[in-house]
């Protein structure tokens, strides 16, 4: 599970009283979700580097070939339930949470060896920009 909560720095006195509504948490949470996904795709950690190559066993595996994978394009994607099941869970005032609801256990296996699972710097840049828009709006 990825959890954040919004803490707000010294933008202002009011801006520090504001509560960041369910609504915005969601925007954010989701631009979290749908960068894991594009970096995960892309064959990159949570780190900005490519992940590591598949091992010969896994190359070779039965599952590996019916799926008619490439064995150069590292992007953690055999069936897609892992990556299509995560999903924002508990979106609150001022904190969101996503959570990878099937498949939770090759996610888990998947992370030790390459870490896609996570918030990077962009996530937090896109978390950024959508709460300091939303504050523009409603401190005008």
């Amino acid at each position: 599970m990825i959890k954040f909560d919004y803490q707000m720095s010294d933008l202002n006195k009011l801006a520090s009283q504001t509560a960041i509504p369910s609504s915005v948490m969601l925007d954010a949470i989701t631009a979290v979700r749908h960068e894991i996904q594009a970096r995960t795709e892309r064959g990159v950690d949570v780190n900005g580097k490519a992940f590591k190559p598949y091992s010969k066993a896994y190359i070779e595996s039965e599952d590996f070939m019916r799926q008619g994978k490439n064995p150069n394009k590292v992007n953690l994607m055999l069936t897609g339930r892992m990556r299509n099941s995560i999903m924002p869970t508990r979106v609150r005032v001022n904190n969101a949470e996503l959570e990878i609801q099937d498949n939770q256990w090759a996610a888990y296996y998947t992370n030790k060896t390459r870490k896609w699972w996570g918030i990077c710097n962009k996530s937090l840049q896109a978390i950024n920009r959508i709460v300091n828009d939303y504050l523009k709006r409603v401190l005008r």
